[in-house]
């Protein structure tokens, strides 16, 4: 599908198809960017992932007892590469001097991370052809 078009335009599309394209509108009075178009439902799955796989890092080993045994975010960092580095990614925008950000500043950090996400499996799928 995307094999004529040049890797970077062909990303630009993927992010569009996976609900993540933003687009701008120009009028002669205003300037307006909409941050999201394309697909709801795989932005959903998406933003899914990074809540509940990155963000909540369900990687962690369990110790003996039920509990987690992770202290700090770069504790139950996962074990592919490619995991590794969303969890990373993710733990750089939404901590702040080891403290958890909160409101616009965590939506924007899932936000970032759904992005990073989307471009980590455009560079596998690219790979692949």
């Amino acid at each position: 599908m995307f094999k004529c078009l040049p890797k970077s335009k062909a990303m630009r599309r993927f992010r569009q198809l996976c609900g993540l394209g933003a687009t701008q509108v120009q009028s002669g009075k205003a300037d307006t960017r909409s941050s999201f178009t394309g697909s709801k439902e795989a932005r959903s799955v998406l933003h899914q992932f990074v809540v509940r796989a990155v963000e909540r890092g369900t990687h962690r080993e369990q110790k003996p007892g039920g509990g987690a045994i992770a202290t700090t975010p770069y504790d139950c960092l996962p074990k592919s590469p490619e995991a590794h580095s969303l969890r990373v990614y993710w733990v750089t925008r939404a901590y702040h001097k080891g403290n958890k950000v909160s409101g616009a500043a965590l939506k924007a950090a899932r936000n970032a991370t759904s992005r990073k996400l989307a471009e980590t499996l455009f560079k596998a799928l690219w790979d692949m052809r």
